[in-house]
């Protein structure tokens, strides 16, 4: 018969791609590693792993028992869980989170993307909103399976990967002469003040490396703008400016009285939305988003369609 170590270690190394790799995520030696996948293997009495110089690709055999193998590990974790007290509440639903300020339509933006999920994976979805250091904490105290964010950057302890791209839009005054546009173009906010907003830190970051290497930085440059009403106010209402932010339907109507028109795609390019999910120890909850949302795992994923309301005939 076969461990639970043994199934450990083989699911992290088809995980990982490499006993090397395995044996790192797992603190062991790559020794330790192989002798469990090769007693798993006699254990079996079938090939789990095609050895090639590129790395392990998992047989049709090894496929199969890798679904079932992380299932069960998902279901080792969450018994130890319960003997520790610690319930399982928070086991019977994913629980993701959305690196962006909470809208007005939030409510709604939220549900949508929770029926979204779980009419595609049969999960119930619980989708809440933080800030950067809200969703990096809830995903290192295991509160949150995954966030989704805007804008890419390198978080050496989680893995970032692009899910779709979304374009960048301009915040303003329903009554702003730029408001009734279909697309925007650069020169269209040559002599306006521009302005990012703290509330997404990811999206500034992919947008101030676009300004530079696109040259933009003498027309959309911006000023960082306060959080405060009264600064938020001045800046759209007096100075006549816009705030440069993802123009996501549900996202960009943060603030009332207000539009978010997006800029031509060709000029300003698009930003990437990106699912932010542990390198390690992964629940099942968090390869299942992995699964539904990432390319690599042969789906096709569109923010539109999951943010978008449905229309009743």
């Amino acid at each position: 018969m076969f461990s639970l170590r043994q199934i450990q270690c083989f699911v992290t190394t088809v995980e990982r791609g490499s006993v090397t790799a395995a044996a790192n995520a797992l603190g062991v030696s790559p020794q330790a590693v192989s002798k469990s996948v090769n007693d798993l293997e006699r254990s079996l009495g079938r090939s789990l792993f095609v050895r090639r110089a590129s790395g392990l690709k998992p047989t049709p055999y090894g496929t199969s028992l890798y679904k079932k193998a992380r299932c069960t590990l998902q279901e080792v974790r969450d018994l130890e869980e319960f003997a520790e007290g610690k319930g399982v509440e928070a086991r019977r639903h994913i629980q993701l989170m959305l690196c962006i300020p909470k809208t007005a339509n939030f409510s709604s933006l939220s549900q949508r993307i929770a029926n979204f999920i779980y009419a595609r994976t049969q999960i119930p979805a619980n989708v809440g909103y933080g800030n950067y250091d809200e969703c990096i904490e809830a995903l290192d105290l295991g509160q949150a399976d995954a966030f989704i964010t805007v804008g890419k950057t390198n978080l050496e302890e989680f893995e970032v990967n692009t899910i779709d791209n979304v374009e960048v839009g301009a915040l303003m005054i329903k009554n702003h002469r730029l408001a009734q546009k279909k697309l925007l173009s650069v020169d269209d906010v040559g002599n306006i003040p521009v302005y990012i907003s703290p509330n997404f830190p990811f999206f500034n970051q992919s947008y101030l490396e676009m300004v530079k290497a696109k040259g933009y930085g003498n027309v959309l440059e911006p000023r960082t703008m306060a959080l405060s009403i009264f600064g938020i106010y001045n800046a759209l209402a007096i100075e006549g400016g816009v705030v440069v932010m993802p123009s996501i339907q549900g996202v960009d109507d943060w603030m009332p009285n207000c539009v978010s028109v997006p800029f031509d795609p060709q000029k300003v390019p698009r930003m990437p939305l990106c699912l932010v999910t542990p390198r390690q120890e992964k629940g099942a909850y968090t390869r299942a988003l992995e699964e539904l949302l990432l390319p690599s795992h042969g789906t096709s994923f569109s923010v539109s369609e999951a943010t978008q309301p449905k229309v009743t005939p």
